[in-house]
């Protein structure tokens, strides 16, 4: 995912490690991902991002950046309950109004 030109971005962020996607298992010391229009571009050398202009630019010495983590998995009888006491602290909410809905 390396891009042949070096166009301007709107965003650079350069960490100490960057984690892709692909290849599986690579982890990459001192790089950067750079975004344009909200897509990664590309992911390159932290020394090559001078070469290149951005809007913003953030520098993460000591951070690991990773792909984002999604929670897909859901509870069907959650759906029903959507809404209900969303303005009680979760364990109330848990032991007052979920678990005995759900028994």
């Amino acid at each position: 995912m390396n891009p042949t030109n070096h166009a301007d971005a709107d965003l650079i962020i350069a960490a100490a490690y960057v984690v892709p996607v692909t290849p599986r298992g690579q982890i990459l010391r001192d790089h950067a991902l750079v975004v344009n229009n909200k897509r990664i571009i590309g992911i390159v050398p932290s020394g090559d991002i001078s070469d290149r202009r951005a809007k913003k630019t953030i520098n993460l010495p000591n951070h690991v950046l990773t792909p984002g983590f999604v929670n897909a998995h859901g509870h069907i009888s959650m759906s029903l309950f959507r809404g209900l006491a969303d303005d009680i602290p979760l364990q109330e909410w848990l032991e007052s109004r979920i678990w005995p809905l759900e028994s």
